[in-house]
């Protein structure tokens, strides 16, 4: 296996094709939702699990 090679099928089990526009709203809604509850002590739900608003991000154990 070389450097980024996780052996078959894990690219497929974790990683999918999501639009750039979605993957940026997500990607910016988790983080600031983030940073907000670690950094500036407000609670935040999003960090907690899955959201309607974001149905393609998925929670990996």
């Amino acid at each position: 296996m070389s450097d980024g090679d996780h052996g078959p099928g894990v690219e497929g089990q974790y990683l999918g094709t999501v639009g750039t526009e979605r993957s940026t709203a997500a990607q910016r809604a988790y983080l600031t939702a983030f940073f907000d509850q670690h950094l500036r002590g407000r609670p935040q739900h999003l960090p907690a699990g899955p959201s309607p608003a974001h149905p393609d991000v998925r929670f990996i154990p």
